[in-house]
């Protein structure tokens, strides 16, 4: 597999995570989901998860299992977020390490190609999910508009470098409401 196809988003959602929808996960044939934590749930800054994704995990968790997978040491921060939406959670992931990847999809009882890794950063989310043979989902950080630019540099440096190598990071979902949605007119892969 070249360099490109692995950091190659299998969709890139252009909005946070709370616009994957349940329409795009049955679209895709999606039966689990394993998250990252910082940026793709909460702000780095943030030790809460807000009202937003809580609502969305709402709307997911009946139709598919979920687990976080997070490369952040602090067992404490990633098992109070754990803990406040209910979630089973792994720390110190190391991604693109695969290891917590395969753990986490081994609970899940499922295809590795049916279960999404979903997180914001090409060199750790996507590459972790593409060497294990995921569905790689792209999202947008969870930060304040006016954190991007300025404490994000380096997964603008990532998405730069991916660029340079080939990778298509057009976003494969539009504005739209979710009660019209149309898989077949609404969505197209990144690959």
């Amino acid at each position: 597999m070249t360099k490109a196809k692995l950091l190659q988003p299998d969709l890139t959602l252009g909005k946070t995570i709370t616009h994957l929808s349940p329409e795009i996960l049955r679209f895709y044939h999606l039966k689990g989901l394993v998250l990252d934590v910082d940026e793709t749930l909460v702000s780095f800054k943030e030790t809460d998860v807000s009202d937003e994704l809580h609502d969305w995990l709402a709307e997911i968790r009946p139709i598919l299992p979920i687990w976080l997978v997070s490369n952040n040491i602090s067992e404490n921060r990633i098992g109070r977020i754990a803990k406040s939406v209910d979630l089973p959670y792994l720390f110190g992931a190391g991604k693109p390490s695969r290891r917590k990847l395969r753990h986490a999809v081994q609970h899940m009882d499922l295809p590795v190609s049916q279960v999404a890794m979903v997180g914001d950063r090409l060199f750790t989310d996507v590459l972790a999910g593409n060497r294990l043979g995921m569905f790689t989902i792209l999202v947008e950080p969870m930060v304040e508009h006016n954190e991007v630019a300025r404490s994000y540099s380096l997964r603008n440096l990532e998405v730069w470098i991916s660029k340079q190598l080939g990778v298509s990071l057009h976003h494969a979902q539009q504005d739209f409401p979710s009660s019209s949605f149309n898989p077949k007119e609404d969505i197209k892969p990144s690959k």
